[in-house]
């Protein structure tokens, strides 16, 4: 039996004032949080998106603030449309209470103005709230409930210093809530520090999103993302909705192709002013714009009634940000949908979505131009029909009376049903009905010959593949690996270019063999083939390769065949022609070659010494080196070395041959010889000693 929230602890007036507003019986999370915050205990929320967090912490805050008074409450949010909407909310349940929105972007004497007037609540992002903390025209002194709306996104946005900040503000026995969609550890951490005694409630579900969204995804071709949402938008007629984009410049873009097929779009992103950020916002509640297409920026803030659609135009980071985009719609008991559009390249990161997010995710086609025809019709006839059902329809009957004179009453019905077609429907048209959905692939089986053996792996092959080739792993199938070849299912369309490209590249330091094969017998069964090799091939340079073990001489010949196999070896080379690969396996063993000569010369360690012709070897040290005259190796072509050559007024040094006596340097006297060496002044009348006399040197 459901209870009211007259029985949780509300006075009669909150009550009637929230049933006023349509919520007659209360969420989970209400039902828990309310009474808890009313017996003065810290809560701490954590709740899907879409199940009135608000109004759990919303209502227990204005039944314990006294107006008039000074500011008694604060709301601490992540985005200035979230501060707004909480803002209006505060005040529709109560009007005693005075509360105030403080946020960036808004003029700050606007504020200072509201703020001297007095108000009660202050709803305010991190980083206005510390300007204003700053100057001082906000006081905490006399603070009895503060509450972290969206923490996590808070701490997303990178306020995480704010925050502690300014809880260190906040008095002793000030009343403490969080609530929030999700739970990571900087938000344990947060609550741990400011938090220790807080009561947690938690509202579990089997699904993280709310079970009342129709969730569905559409698979295009890729750069056909805007045509097929223009065609998506055509056949669902859907009500106010919200299109998700990344960035900035998609929801610009996006916007004007949605209002050249003739549907009134508006953006929302972070770089408008707030002025504009307004006027965008008042003309969605007022249905004066149809369809918001928004970044994230807007799916923590946005809280519309009447939202039917959301539309995923790209696909989010991660399963938070889905969460909290899709809570836009379904909110307060109502139904609505959810659809993802994305390219075959995202269906991996769109199954990680749906696992993590318990979410069912339905197949959704593109819409052909057919069924879109068939759609547009059946609403335009329900227009009609509705249409005869007004009694202002009646004001026309002269002007039909007036034509029905000249001209066929049915030809007069036809051409004012054109005329409206035409108004409505026109700039939807589209020029052909192109095919928008992708493809279905067929794939081939490609073998590689490289295996479990060589060491080759699912990880290194597809990072040699998109290496050599540039395909990712998107546009690879299955991969089987055997012990000695690699089977791989790759696109057929794709097939030729990627064998070319395979057999060019060297795999594990080899030229490899890449052809098309069969599908293997066992790939739907496993991974693998047969057992790994066991046994430990030696790889040494140059050390012989017999035969395996257990096979220590030729197979036994084969049915129709000439004579015994020989013995299988490894290959001497990493990769052979086909002539000479045919030309090794006739020749002995390598154990069986004698040993290498060169003609009729004996072994290398009986070689004597080496000869030139008929000239004897010169004995070593036959004869001493100092009775043979020295000469250097020849200069300038076919000149004589004529001794060092001088450099401005410093000889040149040159360092004697193996053999001769050391010399000092220059302008001391060598200890060997006791010659003088040369001067440094470089006086003509002296000579110097390297290499005997030298000329005089040039002035």
């Amino acid at each position: 039996m459901s209870i009211t929230f007259a029985e949780l602890g509300l006075t009669p007036q909150l009550a009637e004032a929230v049933l006023a507003a349509g919520y007659e019986t209360p969420t989970p999370i209400q039902e828990r949080a309310i009474p808890a915050l009313l017996s003065g205990k810290d809560v701490i929320g954590q709740a899907q998106t879409g199940t009135g967090k608000t109004a759990a912490y919303g209502l227990p805050l204005l039944q314990g603030v006294q107006a008039p008074g000074p500011i008694q409450a604060l709301i601490l949010t992540p985005t200035r449309e979230l501060a707004i909407q909480v803002q209006d909310q505060l005040h529709t349940w109560s009007k005693q209470v005075r509360s105030l929105a403080v946020y960036g972007g808004q003029p700050i004497p606007v504020q200072f103005k509201a703020l001297r007037q007095g108000v009660q609540v202050v709803v305010a992002t991190p980083g206005r709230l510390i300007d204003h903390l700053e100057r001082g025209s906000i006081e905490l002194s006399s603070l009895k409930y503060c509450v972290l709306d969206e923490a996590d996104e808070m701490l997303d946005f990178g306020f995480e210093e704010e925050l502690n900040r300014i809880l260190e503000q906040v008095p002793s026995g000030c009343r403490m809530a969080l609530f929030s969609a999700t739970f990571p550890t900087k938000i344990k951490q947060l609550a741990g520090r400011h938090m220790a005694e807080a009561q947690k409630i938690e509202i579990q579900a089997t699904q993280r999103t709310v079970s009342a969204v129709e969730q569905y995804y559409c698979l295009v071709r890729p750069g056909k993302k805007a045509r097929s949402l223009g065609r998506i938008l055509d056949h669902q007629d859907p009500g106010p909705s919200l299109v998700f984009c990344r960035t900035r410049l998609e929801t610009q873009q996006l916007t004007d192709e949605l209002r050249r097929r003739g549907y009134a779009a508006e953006c929302l992103h972070g770089e408008m002013d707030q002025s504009e950020r307004e006027r965008v916002m008042d003309r969605f509640k007022q249905n004066q714009c149809r369809i918001l297409v928004a970044t994230d920026i807007a799916a923590r803030g946005l809280d519309v009634d009447g939202i039917t659609h959301v539309f995923n135009y790209d696909i989010p980071w991660d399963v938070e940000h889905y969460i909290h985009r899709v809570g836009r719609t379904a909110r307060a008991g109502r139904s609505g949908t959810a659809i993802t559009v994305i390219e075959p390249s995202q269906q991996r990161h769109l199954q990680r979505i749906e696992r993590e997010s318990g979410a069912k995710f339905q197949p959704y086609a593109v819409p052909t131009m057919e069924q879109i025809s068939t759609g547009r019709m059946k609403r335009f006839a329900e227009r009609i029909r509705q249409q005869l059902e007004d009694p202002t329809c009646q004001d026309q009957l002269p002007l039909v009376q007036d034509l029905s004179k000249k001209f066929d009453p049915m030809a007069v019905a036809a051409a004012a049903l054109q005329a409206l077609w035409q108004d409505s429907y026109s700039a939807m048209a589209e020029e052909a009905d192109e095919d928008l959905s992708p493809a279905n692939k067929s794939y081939v089986w490609m073998s590689i010959s490289v295996g479990r053996r060589d060491g080759m792996n699912p990880a290194e092959l597809l990072q040699t593949v998109h290496q050599e080739t540039g395909f990712g792993k998107m546009e690879l199938g299955k991969i089987h690996i055997e012990d000695n070849r690699t089977l791989v299912e790759i696109p057929s369309d794709k097939a030729d270019k990627m064998i070319l490209d395979l057999r060019r590249a060297r795999i594990k330091g080899k030229r490899v063999k890449v052809d098309l094969t069969a599908p293997p017998a066992g790939a739907t069964l496993a991974r693998g083939g047969r057992k790994p090799f066991a046994g430990k091939a030696n790889f040494e340079q140059g050390a012989p390769r017999g035969p395996r073990e257990g096979n220590a001489g030729p197979t036994a010949p084969r049915e129709g065949s000439d004579g015994p196999r020989p013995a299988r070896e490894r290959p001497r080379r990493n990769y052979e022609p086909a002539g000479q690969a045919l030309a090794a396996v006739e020749q002995p063993a390598l154990r069986e070659k004698p040993a290498r000569s060169f003609g009729d010369k004996p072994a290398f360690r009986e070689k004597p010494a080496r000869s030139f012709g008929d000239k004897p070897a010169r004995p070593v040290g036959d004869k001493p080196f100092a009775d043979k005259p020295f000469r250097e190796k020849k200069a300038n072509g076919d000149k004589p070395f004529k001794g060092p050559k001088a450099v401005g007024d410093k000889p040149f040094r040159e360092k004697p041959p193996k053999g001769f006596p050391k010399a000092g340097k220059p302008g001391k006297p060598s200890a060997s010889d006791g010659r003088k060496p040369a001067n440094k002044k470089g006086n003509s009348d002296k000579k110097t000693w390297v290499g005997g006399s030298a000329k005089p040197r040039k002035k």
